[in-house]
């Protein structure tokens, strides 16, 4: 009797410890369940937050673009002369649990890789070929980050390499180009885009450039004050058009500088230290003004350079990067919105992307 007892007992502790094991695996799937849904909705909740502040941007674009015919940076000096036409210009809402934002940037402010490649005839056929003035413009700027950086790159090789993954033919570019075979051979072999870069940081995967060379690094030998060096990205971006044009009133210096030879960040400076108060209206009161820095005989010579180097120029930009931001509780989203501008002022989303490193 004693036995058949002991047997029941223990039965009886099976069967608790059972149920227990099941209850508690049915609540923890349960809490998981909860916590995927709840994750789920607030993805759902942030991205339509997001969009809704794409389309305030937009609009914001779309007002401005009536007000005004030309670009220019921001400044406090300026901000309430006319609304938001200056660049990056930014809204920001907020109440007691959420907060969205939103920055415009013009992104004719930077160089656009994909003008490195242009259509033309050749031997009666048409072709993609390397466009010497875009190849020489991008030779300064990476000689510019390569000294920054004190990176050991050569410019020229990561040009033609790049020129390579942009064209779509397998023949290679200049002395050091880089086709199909350097890229099948590497320990996860790829092949070339043969097309244009669908994003700045597609750079990554052309032969010769590193991270270091894309996105800068931190000089830290003075502990106290380390300094941040930028990269690459700085100055370049990528555009889906090989025949974008560059900013005067809101590129930055260095890109402006690597227009030309016989013009150096200086004398950019000098010129365009007004443009904040006093933008240029039109590319010939750019152009006119760096022509007046020259003197001497060879003035005339300088001068008539600077009307050949100097092309590929608008004050009024057509491509703007859109970031989002958008916070409810704890829970945070940024959506890049690349954004075209036409003549006419309307705008159109060319392409988006979640994340901090824009598009």
């Amino acid at each position: 009797m004693k036995q058949q007892a002991g047997v029941a007992l223990i039965t009886a502790i099976l069967i608790v410890a059972l149920a227990t094991i099941a209850a508690t695996s049915v609540a923890s799937r349960q809490f998981m369940d909860i916590r995927r849904a709840t994750n789920v909705f607030n993805n759902e909740q942030l991205y339509l937050y997001a969009m809704a502040v794409e389309a305030v941007a937009m609009e914001g674009l779309r007002v401005y673009t009536e007000k005004v015919k030309y670009d220019r940076i921001f400044s406090p000096e300026t901000a309430n002369e006319g609304g938001t036409h200056e660049f990056p210009f930014e809204w920001t809402f907020e109440d007691t649990e959420s907060a969205v934002s939103a920055k415009v940037y013009d992104q004719e402010t930077k160089f656009n890789v994909n003008n490195l490649v242009v259509q033309k005839e050749k031997d009666g056929n048409v072709q993609w070929l390397a466009d010497t003035k875009q190849k020489d413009r991008f030779i300064r700027i990476l000689n510019k980050v390569i000294a920054d950086l004190q990176s050991e790159a050569d410019a020229l090789q990561l040009v033609d390499a790049l020129v390579d993954w942009l064209d779509p033919d397998s023949q290679i570019s200049g002395n050091f180009g880089a086709e199909d075979a350097e890229y099948s051979s590497l320990e996860l072999p790829y092949s070339t885009a043969n097309g244009l870069l669908a994003s700045a940081s597609e750079l990554i995967l052309v032969q010769g450039f590193t991270k270091e060379l894309l996105y800068g690094k931190v000089d830290d030998s003075d502990q106290e004050q380390p300094v941040a060096i930028p990269g690459l990205l700085q100055y370049m971006t990528a555009l889906p058009d090989n025949s974008t044009t560059i900013n005067p009133n809101t590129a930055d210096p260095v890109v402006l500088a690597a227009l030309s030879d016989i013009v150096n960040e200086e004398m950019i400076n000098t010129v365009i230290a007004d443009r904040i108060t006093r933008p240029f209206k039109d590319v010939a009161t750019f152009t006119d003004a760096l022509k007046d820095q020259f003197t001497g005989d060879d003035k005339a010579e300088k001068q008539g350079k600077i009307a050949e180097d100097f092309t590929g120029l608008d004050v009024q930009s057509s491509y703007f990067l859109a970031q989002s931001t958008a916070t409810v509780g704890k829970n945070s989203l940024m959506l890049n919105s690349l954004l075209y501008r036409n003549t006419t002022g309307s705008n159109f989303v060319i392409a988006r992307a979640i994340g901090t490193h824009g598009i």
